[in-house]
């Protein structure tokens, strides 16, 4: 029986300067005390394999596993390990040369252009070729591939030249692969065992700005054959993984190899590394036996004995009996970018008698979470998932803006953790911290708590952007995906899951893996009414929250479905803004791992919420309003007189309150949007401050509109005509921008984007941009005719339009106010703070729609979008914030029309007197339209009439709504095409219950609800609340054990209330 050797696995420190590489094979070796290690020209081998290989970029073929691997690549111009790693792999039949490359990527996607063959691939990110046959003729042989699978060819420099040989590649999330085929008659060699070519492999590794070599080039071009290595067609079918690199495990030095043998008679191998560590030396010995009932071995060591920080320079080398397989050049790499080597998954668990939470202990990693309350497993698949993610970009290239192909996603994983580990606090809160360090100076640190007895763990995440000790390395986080949690499943049918989503009033998307497959995103503060999610199935489900007050801190939540397994991706994306030498931590996120709905949820917030976010009180008078009058809107050229048609109208229909919308300059001659002052076709300013006061003297309300972030650039040149500038005081004419908008830095106002191209407004050709409050100039001209309309004019509200939407993003001007780049969100709240500084307490701030991190300074707002949609449900809204008044009507009715019917429980055509009472079935108040004229109620058609009688049935229950919290449809019962809210009484004695009955045909119907679940005691008394406000008592009522049924007569119209009661002996 033929032996070789046996296995000996030696790691071997001694000076760098006894490691020399020669350029030529010698079989003479160098001996490093028991340790023999060859001296000669770098070589790797192909290993002998039997069959052909499917050239289709997948590297899955059993081939491969009998073939040596090598990822011990450098830099180009150095001897330093690369970002990336690159692991190649090869073999050859009598006919092919096979090569397999993986191109690990940290994030993004490989960068192609070019699309031809024998175009300019290696510009792309790509990987060469060069295989010299050591001819006479001197020719050697290059081949690149993209990852798109374009190929060049060429013979020494000759680029004509065209080879017959075949690619594949194959793109992942973290990689991309190339398989390769040469036929051996295509650069002129014959098979055989033993015969020797010129080899190097590049890589062009765009996405990290980096160009790596196997052979040490020393910045020689790459078409220099002279110091092309050695590619030995071995005789041995030897497969290994690990033995060209070594790794750390904590501060220690180690080696995992994993070997594998394909050849019929035992077969003995060597593996060795030499280097240094600080000039001390130590060395590894093993010895195994492989053969063909025991092909396969792997061998760990760690020496214990030696602490290693610094640079680390080694050689590797792999020999079967006195054949060289592999030897490998000088490598060069800092301690702390070795590849960790892993310890056993074993997860870490944090759990207390409601929750538990496992994480992968080699990175941190999501594993999964359980309510064992009810066994549900929220992340059923136990496939660990990344703790957070990094957009960065270069500091050299990018320094201040950048675009979104610069960002480089740097992921959370094993190789970036530097310890994962769970700790105990005195008061029994469990912790999770997990440690990660990147080598562009970034070091993270994640906390997360889980207190006892509680379902709510809280998610802290901390950075520091440290300088790398390699300038070039250097990178700015702008934003942090933290927390993101993927595979999310809170039910095994996609139908039995919803996802409570936060867009205006909010969705609740039930089938989210299916619905949400293409991304969800919504930005909070912006479209998002509130900074909370909830994935929920029949068991419970997954909350998440931020928590970000002061600074507010723009936030994405995204959320990616996955049809195919029925599972959802939740995450949270924020602003850092995160330049070199500077830290970022923002407040916790909350976890919920919880029973039920997202109710659970909604209350879970609510109570955060009020108890850390300041909220501006709503003036009185707006709390008793049932609606207000809306007036105008677009050009016009209605005078201030008009003013008290207006509110006419309005008191006709039970208001006291008018919107209006055209006391800016928007006209047909010169349309002008943004532009706060007085409209001069209404009259003078003095005409305007009588109308207003004659309009108080009756007992009335007016507030005004202004766009809160589009600025017209021409507004100089157009108001400075003389037919304006002589209605202008000279107080408006000194803030009044010069007709050149360049002179005085008007234009300057405008928002910068994070690459550097200014945002412009509404696509209508008007000359319009958006500005940034935090500006100078677009701060103090907000400021100026905010305060003025309360405290010159005397309105009682400002309507701030486009907000929230207007709060988006982040503002990259380098010089109109900020010193740095600044939010949008935190630069309204702050302008609305200091407009509250200056004007009256009862000055109501209105936006266009809600969200509820801008209520330090607002104090109502038009429910304007989203109820349209095909999952709108206002309940999550109002149910979370049941105090917060909403406006609802005409907007919706003429600029949702076309998806009202998604809304409206199968009504196609929605009237008028629909929306309102849908307004109204959720507690709400009306925004009413002035046209048609409602002057005498004598001359009011039928649908007029219709709607006020809605109006006198909310007047009707006023007190009731406002004494009392939207609590959903929770305790009630009703049969199909009867939709009902529960309203509970702030002092838990009574409820208000209201109706839409949806049935053509009017009969009576039984509603039963459950008073006990709400904390209400028993007995009750019933009365029904009809349109036009006529009550009347319900005299078939039943109670027993909590459960009260009542039977509703047929003749209670679309719409009623039930007012429930305790009797006087029960209070």
């Amino acid at each position: 029986m033929q032996r070789i050797l046996c296995l000996i696995i030696v790691l071997w420190f001694c000076s760098f300067s006894e490691l020399t590489i020669c350029n030529a094979v010698d079989s003479n070796l160098i001996t490093a005390g028991e340790v023999i290690f060859p001296k000669g020209t770098i070589t790797t081998s192909a290993s002998p394999i039997q069959g052909n290989i499917k050239i289709d970029g997948v590297i899955d073929e059993p081939q491969w596993e009998n073939c040596l691997e090598f990822q011990d690549m450098s830099l180009y111009k150095s001897s330093e390990y690369p970002t990336n790693r690159t692991i190649i792999k090869m073999g050859y039949t009598n006919e092919f040369l096979y090569i397999a490359v993986e191109c690990y990527i940290r994030g993004g996607k490989p960068k192609t252009i070019t699309n031809e063959f024998d175009g300019p691939v290696y510009t792309d990110d790509s990987v060469e070729l060069f295989i010299d046959p050591r001819t006479s003729d001197k020719k050697y042989y290059q081949f690149a591939v993209n990852a798109d699978a374009v190929r060049y060819d060429g013979c020494v420099l000759d680029g004509a030249w065209n080879g017959n040989w075949q690619t594949a590649a194959k793109k992942y999330k973290n990689k991309w692969t190339l398989e390769i085929s040469i036929p051996f008659s295509t650069i002129g060699v014959e098979s055989k065992p033993g015969t020797i070519l010129g080899f190097n492999i590049v890589r062009n590794d765009k996405l990290a700005n980096q160009n790596q070599t196997w052979v040490d080039l020393g910045g020689s071009p790459y078409h220099t054959p002279e110091l092309f290595g050695n590619l030995v067609l071995s005789k041995n079918a030897i497969g290994t993984k690990g033995t060209s690199i070594i790794f750390r495990k904590d501060d220690k030095i180690a080696i995992n190899a994993h070997l594998k043998t394909n050849n019929a008679a035992p077969t003995d191998i060597k593996c060795l590394v030499i280097g240094n560590a600080g000039g001390k030396t130590f060395r590894f010995e093993n010895i195994a036996v492989l053969s063909s009932q025991d092909s396969e071995k792997s061998i760990e060591k760690t020496n214990d004995d030696l602490k290693v920080e610094g640079k680390i320079k080694w050689q590797s080398a792999v020999l079967a009996g006195d054949d060289i397989l592999y030897l490998s050049a000088t490598r060069t790499a800092n301690f702390t970018d070795l590849s960790p080597l892993l310890k056993k998954r074993e997860p870490l668990v944090l759990a207390n008698n409601k929750v538990s939470l496992s994480f992968d202990s080699q990175s941190g990693a999501i594993i999964s979470f359980k309510n064992l309350g009810t066994n549900l497993e929220i992340i059923p698949n136990e496939i660990p998932q990344t703790l957070f993610t990094l957009d960065a970009v270069s500091y050299q290239k990018h320094p201040i803006f950048f675009s979104e192909q610069n960002v480089i996603p740097m992921e959370a994983s094993a190789e970036s953790a530097r310890e994962c580990k769970i700790e105990k606090r005195a008061d029994n809160t469990q912790v999770l911290k997990s440690i990660h360090d990147f080598k562009e100076g970034v070091k993270v640190t994640v906390e997360v708590e889980l207190p006892p007895n509680s379902e709510i763990s809280n998610w802290k995440i901390y950075l520091d952007n440290q300088l790398p000790k390699l300038p070039r390395e250097g990178v700015v986080i702008h934003r942090v995906v933290f927390p993101q949690i993927a595979g999310l499943r809170a039910s095994e049918s996609d139908k039995d899951q919803a996802l409570a989503w936060p867009v205006d009033t909010g969705l609740l998307i039930r089938e989210p893996a299916r619905k949400a497959s293409s991304i969800l995103k919504v930005e909070s503060p912006a479209g998002a009414s509130m900074s909370w999610v909830d994935l929920s199935g029949p068991n419970g489900g997954l909350y998440m929250a931020g928590h970000d007050v002061n600074p507010v801190i723009s936030t994405t939540f995204e959320a990616q479905g996955n049809p195919e397994t029925n599972e959802v991706s939740l995450s949270m994306r924020r602003w850092s803004l995160l330049w070199p030498s500077n830290q970022w931590q923002p407040k916790s996120v909350s976890i919920g791992i919880h029973k039920g709905d997202w109710h659970w949820s909604a209350d879970q917030y609510r109570e955060w919420f009020y108890a850390n976010c300041p909220v501006r009180p709503t003036p009185q008078w707006i709390r008793d309003e049932d609606a207000w009058m809306m007036d105008g809107g677009g050009p016009n050229r209605a005078t201030f007189a008009d003013i008290a048609r207006t509110l006419t109208m309005a008191q006709n229909m039970g208001s006291n309150y008018v919107q209006s919308w055209q006391c800016h300059m928007a006209t047909f001659s010169d349309e002008i949007y943004g532009m706060q002052m007085t409209n001069v076709y209404g009259g003078t300013e003095e005409e305007f401050i009588k109308a207003l006061e004659s309009l108080h003297e009756r007992g009335g309300h007016i507030g005004f509109y202004f766009n809160a972030g589009d600025f017209e650039s021409r507004a100089g040149a157009i108001m400075r005509q003389p037919k304006y500038k002589q209605k202008l005081s000279k107080e408006m004419l000194d803030v009044l921008p010069q007709p050149d908008p360049m002179s005085d830095g008007w234009l300057e106002m405008g928002r910068i984007e994070p690459d550097g191209s200014q945002k412009l407004g509404w696509p209508s050709g008007i000359d319009m941009r958006h500005g940034c409050y935090a500006s100078e100039k677009w701060a103090d001209w907000t400021y100026f005719w905010v305060t003025r309309y309360n405290n010159k004019y005397k309105a009682d509200t400002w309507y701030q339009d486009i907000t929230p939407w207007s709060t988006d993003g982040v503002c990259f001007h380098p010089n109109h106010g900020h010193k740095k780049p600044v939010q949008h969100a935190q630069a309204t709240i702050d302008i609305g703070n200091r407009i509250l500084g200056s004007v009256s307490k009862d000055y109501g701030i209105i936006s266009e729609s809600m969200t509820d991190r801008l209520w330090n300074y607002q104090t109502h707002s038009l429910w304007a979008a989203g109820l349209g949609l095909e999952d709108s449900e206002p309940s999550i809204f109002i149910y979370t914030h049941p105090k917060f008044p909403l406006f609802c009507g005409t907007v919706f009715y003429f600029g949702g029309s076309p998806g009202l019917g998604k809304t409206f429980f199968g009504i196609e055509k929605p009237s008028f007197a629909d929306v309102m009472r849908y307004v109204l079935l959720h507690g709400q108040r009306f925004d009413l339209f002035r046209g048609p004229v409602r002057n005498a109620p004598e001359c009011w058609t039928d649908e007029m009439k219709e709607e006020y009688d809605i109006v006198l049935l909310r007047k009707q229950v006023h007190a009731d709504l406002e004494g009392s919290s939207f609590k959903d449809r929770i305790g009630l019962s009703l049969p199909e095409k009867i939709e009902g809210r529960v309203f509970l009484r702030d002092d838990l004695k009574g409820a208000l219950i209201s109706l839409l009955n949806l049935r053509n045909d009017k009969e009576e119907f039984t509603l039963i609800f459950d008073a006990l679940k709400h904390g209400i005691n028993l007995p009750l008394t019933a009365e029904i609340i009809l349109p036009g406000g006529k009550i009347k008592p319900i005299e078939n009522v039943s109670m027993e054990n909590g459960i009260i049924k009542i039977i509703l007569p047929a003749d209670n119209g679309k719409m009623c209330f039930v007012r429930l009661n305790q009797t006087i002996n029960n209070q």
